[in-house]
């Protein structure tokens, strides 16, 4: 058989098929009426029949899109206001306690009667103290601070060492790379060259901030021995006077001379140890000058500092690279990239410098994400589309995905929404979910054109069939994104972009499916030419296949479903209620974020507060020794480094840098595992974890509980015993309690005897604070850098308890006595830090948690059950509560829950208003749930937890939900009204419906499927959200095509049996 005959009988076939069709629809006065004249008046009659408007409104929205592109603010994370303002106190040499009575309480005192604050929480740690100050939504952040500030000046109490407390509003900085400078050299030359490196990047074109991290602060140090004090008749405060008064650059104005102005000015300044040599300490009776030089070495160093940080095993500083303004994660990272290729080489010898980390990869990757989905999802719509419809309605649904996403990128530039991660989320999550419109208004086009109807009438016929279901559809799906434009706090600002973005593309989407896309449609010839006729070909095959087994199967088992209606409610029921028992079991795990194996592992190690820090540098040489095996095991060419971090004798981190995980042969939770097995146990060590989860924040699988109480002692006692129960359960592991004790702490009391010499308890404590601390002389702005010159004695006369005590106080007379004669000691422990929430000191208890054992949520509900409780018993007045990023969670879940019930709401509303009905818009909210069974069941059977990127695809999958119950509801009601029986307006309408629910379907779950098979990490945060979306859009069809038809006869069964009882007359549900 030749072509022409082949495509002639397919025809026939296919139209014969359109005649049944035909005839059926005349029962409901579609497609074989002609069209009325009022059906060719409105707004979307007009657009249909005008190609001009349509084709102007789809070029303004993708020509206005690619011109504003260059206008696009890019970074990684949403820049927030986070409406927190932080206030930070420095007070060198003091004590936790000190802090909090001489600084913290003042604070907070004074702040918390400020209008517009909420919360404030506070640290005291040794020589520093912050208060943070959470405001309330509704406060003027910039008139709220201003205010603190003029609070905190009034504040007269301060210690007079303290230094002035710096008020800031909290903001985020976009960080893009982090870099490493090592090497084996001195100090300086490090600085020096890890300075040069920031100071190169800051002259790149597109790379304004850069800055150093954790290093030690320039310091110029006068060491004056005991011996000399003593000699000279001098004190420490003598020394640092003279200092103080000798360096000075000061402008003494204008000399208004004859021949013209003068500028005079003092210039005496000092910058370095050698130009103080000669500043006169005192003069000697006999005329002799002392200079500083005859009494104290000066040497240009550093602060003291026990910080310290290693890079493969050589000293290290550390470099962070930031993007502000029009700068884009890319092009920074590009800069930089490009700068160190160049420079490579070129550094001091023994010098390397190495990225660490490049969150533009992240942002590169999840682009790359994003356009391959993209990708996916127009070749899916025009492949479908083509198949089952027509491949002119492919091409004009995916052009309107195209006119949608371009399009969004106008009206974020309007409103000022950046492109970043979470906009991402937004853009990838739209993929599934934006071209169901247009899938509905091609298909119902489409049928009208197949029954013999013309082009136009088609479209402007098709149009209006669906319009109403199509534009309450779209609007209920943006409703169920509204709550997360409100969730309260950090995460919600940080979110908003993610339902900003979807609610713009699919208004966007809307507006093509119902303005532009049936103008396309009005022109398309029945008979197509050249390449299009074999497409439509096979096209007629498909159909006709489709359409019979649409007949003769989907209709069977709607009708065995509906004849069976109870049955098959009692199993739905059964499986929701299933369903929702397991969750609540506990047993399936739930995490804020999706933890995600990440490219590298984390040891942290806690000794006992003031260890020496030689002993926490032979067990950070342990740690490398062991390190260095598990390497060896795992290949040398599967871990980029290792970077060391020793902050003090207390604690220390190692974090071993792997290659991607496409690039080696295990995963980082092995490599950590054998890591842990090889260090063992540490004497000494009071807590050690390993860690190679990683998230955007909140991620973290640990719990974080806060007790508070009175009595410092009975609260130390209470979080004692809550770590040991803490320890009990079953996949809780490395419990750290905050109250571990401090540094060990000696008091002094002065005697009698030293006051009788005329020595007061300040001339006391300030001469012990200069010999050991130190007495800041100056501090000058030198460069970049901040200069401090100290006086203190050599580092040998204040090592030991012994020295100490043999330390000289100079009475007011000139006399001396020794530190032991003058001042009682008192031996006995600091706190570590003293933490305060609302004015009450709180102590934390931390645990990570095994997330395929427990859960944070069934380990708080068991310790509520009973242990809890006993404490409250064993302990009165200690109140325990959730800390961390779960306290927060609380509160924004309660708020997600809320607004999601007034969004309910509005959905009943708009759906009862559109269908005339109050029933009707129940019998289409009830499938929800179901559809959240489908997304629960498929993160159970492939393994994942529940997250809030699962909560966010479920939102999504509400939408497609009602969207599909809300198109199947107008064809039923339609059917109805034309005088069908209900029961064959709905078997009727679900098979009608099948084909658009099943593309629908098909197209958003193969949409998302590549992205559930993905194994970057980047893709791994998206998968619980492709989970929900997909297979519970799967899921849908099921609900959609079976239990809302039988939510149909379950009602009208009810009905008939309250007219039987009650007499009472039928009101049909609508008009």
């Amino acid at each position: 058989m030749d072509d022409k005959k082949q495509t002639e009988k397919t025809e026939a076939v296919h139209n014969d098929n359109a005649e049944k069709k035909a005839a059926q629809e005349a029962a409901v006065g579609d497609a074989s009426r002609g069209a009325r004249p009022e059906d060719f008046r409105g707004p979307l009659a007009w657009m249909c029949q005008n190609h001009v408007a349509a084709n102007l409104f789809m070029l303004l929205f993708i020509v206005g899109g690619l011109i504003c592109v260059p206008y696009l603010k890019q970074e990684l994370m949403p820049n927030v206001e986070t409406e927190r303002i932080m206030v930070s106190a420095s007070y060198p040499g003091s004590s936790p306690e000190e802090v909090e009575e001489g600084i913290v309480v003042a604070i907070e005192e004074a702040v918390r009667g400020v209008t517009g604050v909420k919360k404030v929480t506070s640290m005291a740690g040794e020589g520093s103290g912050q208060v943070m100050i959470e405001l309330l939504d509704s406060a003027d952040v910039m008139r709220t601070r201003n205010e603190i500030e003029r609070q905190i000046a009034q504040i007269t109490t301060f210690p007079s060492d303290m230094e002035t407390p710096v008020v800031r509003e909290m903001t985020r900085k976009s960080q893009v790379l982090s870099i490493l400078v090592s090497g084996n050299v001195d100090k300086h030359t490090l600085r020096e060259a890890a300075e040069q490196v920031r100071d190169d990047l800051m002259t790149q074109q597109g790379v304004s901030i850069v800055e150093l991290d954790n290093v030690e602060n320039p310091e110029i140090a006068v060491e004056i021995s005991q011996e000399a004090t003593q000699a000279y008749g001098l004190k420490i405060s003598d020394v640092a006077q003279a200092i103080s008064s000798s360096s000075i650059d000061l402008s003494a104005g204008n000399l208004k001379a004859e021949s013209g102005a003068v500028m005079l000015r003092t210039k005496l300044r000092k910058d370095y140890a050698s130009e103080f040599e000669k500043v006169v300490i005192k003069t000697n009776p006999d005329g002799r000058t002392v200079y500083l030089s005859d009494v104290a070495k000066l040497t240009d160093g550093f602060e003291e500092s026990d910080y310290s940080t290693e890079y493969n095993g050589m000293p290290a500083l550390g470099i962070t690279v930031y993007s502000v303004g029009s700068e884009t994660p890319v092009s920074v990272s590009d800069a930089v990239h490009a700068f160190l290729e160049e420079r490579e080489g070129t550094y001091p010898e023994g010098i390397h410098v190495n990225i660490r980390s490049d969150r533009a990869d992240s942002y590169r990757v999840r682009i790359a994400l994003l356009m391959d989905n993209a990708k996916i999802g127009l070749i899916l719509v025009l492949v479908f589309l083509g198949l089952f419809l027509d491949v002119r309605i492919a091409f004009w649904s995916a052009m309107g995905m195209l006119v949608a996403f371009v399009g969004s990128i106008a009206v974020m530039v309007f409103f000022d929404t950046s492109f970043n991660m979470i906009s991402l989320f937004g853009f990838i999550l739209a993929l599934g979910i934006v071209v169901d419109d247009s899938i509905v208004v091609g298909e119902a086009v489409y049928v009208r054109r197949q029954s013999g109807q013309s082009g136009m009438m088609a479209a402007i016929l098709g149009l209006k069939e669906v319009s109403t279901p199509v534009l309450f559809s779209c609007f209920t799906t943006i409703i169920a994104f509204i709550p997360l434009l409100f969730l309260p706090g950090m995460l919600g600002k940080t979110y908003r972009d993610l339902p900003v973005i979807v609610i713009i593309i699919l208004t966007i989407s809307i507006f093509e499916a119902m303005m532009i896309m049936p103008a396309h449609l009005s022109g398309m010839s029945q008979h197509p030419q050249g390449f299009l006729k074999w497409i439509r070909v096979l096209q007629l095959k498909i159909a006709n296949v489709f359409e019979y087994l649409t007949d003769k199967y989907i209709r069977r088992l709607v009708v065995f479903a509906v004849a069976r209606r109870y049955i098959v409610a009692a199993i739905a029921i059964a499986i929701l209620v299933g369903t929702a028992g397991y969750v609540a079991s506990g047993r399936l795990r739930y995490t804020m974020m999706p933890e995600v194996e990440g490219d590298s592992v984390t040891a942290s190690i806690r000794m006992a507060e003031g260890s020496p820090v030689s002993r926490m540098k032979e067990v950070e040489e342990y740690f490398l020794q062991k390190t260095d095996g598990v390497v060896e095991k795992f290949g040398r060419d599967s871990v980029i480094g290792i970077h060391s971090t020793v902050s003090g004798g207390s604690s220390a981190t190692v974090r071993a840098y792997l290659t991607p995980a496409t690039e080696r042969n295990y995963v980082s939770s092995e490599f950590s595992a054998a890591w842990r097995k090889a260090i063992g146990e540490i004497p000494g060590v009071e807590a050690m974890s390993f860690r190679f989860n990683q998230g955007p924040g909140w991620g973290s699988a640990g719990a974080q509980f806060h007790l508070s109480h009175r009595d410092s002692a009975i609260l130390d006692q209470a979080g004692a015993e809550f770590a040991r129960r803490l320890k009990l359960y079953d996949g809780v592991k490395d419990v750290d309690v905050n109250a571990a004790k401090g540094k060990a702490q000696i008091s002094y009391t002065l005697k009698p005897e030293a006051r009788s010499l005329g020595i007061t308890e300040t001339d006391f404590a300030r001469q012990l604070r200069a010999a050991v601390y130190g007495s800041e002389a100056l501090r000058q702005q030198r460069g970049t850098n901040t200069v401090k010159v100290f006086v203190r004695y050599p580092q040998a006369d204040r090592a030991s308890e012994a020295l100490v005590e043999n330390f000289l106080i100079r009475t007011p007379s000139g006399g001396e006595i020794p530190l032991s004669e003058a001042a009682e000691a008192t031996r006995g422990h600091a706190n570590k830090s003293i933490n305060r929430i609302d004015g009450k000191r709180i102590l934390s208890v931390s645990a990570e948690l095994d997330g395929d054992v427990t859960t944070i949520e069934s380990l708080t509900q068991k310790l509520n059950d009973t242990d809890i409780r006993d404490m409250q018993m064993s302990y009165p007045g200690l109140s325990l509560s959730m800390g961390g990023m779960h306290a927060d969670s609380g509160e924004m879940w309660q708020k997600m829950a809320l607004f999601f019930g007034f969004s309910l709401f509005a959905m009943f509303g708009m759906m009862a208003i559109a269908f005339r009905s109050y029933v009707q818009p129940i019998m289409i909210l009830v499938a929800i749930p179901f559809g959240f069974v489908g997304a629960i069941l498929g993160h159970i059977f492939l393994g994942y937890g529940l997250s809030l990127i699962s909560i966010l695809g479920m939102i999504a999958l509400s939408g497609v939900v009602i969207n599909s119950s809300i198109v199947l509801t107008s064809v039923v009601n339609d059917n109805m009204r034309a005088g069908m029986t209900l029961y064959d307006a709905v078997i009727d309408g679900s098979v009608r419906r099948f084909r658009p629910i099943f593309l629908s379907v098909t197209t958003t779950f193969l949409g998302v499927f590549p992205m559930i098979l993905e194994t970057s990490k980047e893709a791994r945060f998206l998968i619980p959200m492709a989970i929900s979306l997909g297979v519970g859009v799967l899921f849908s069809a099921v609900i959609t095509l079976l239990i809302v038809p039988c939510n149909y006869l379950i009602l009208d069964d009810f009905q008939s049996i309250w007219r039987r009882l009650f007499g009472t007359p039928h009101i049909p549900e609508t008009e």
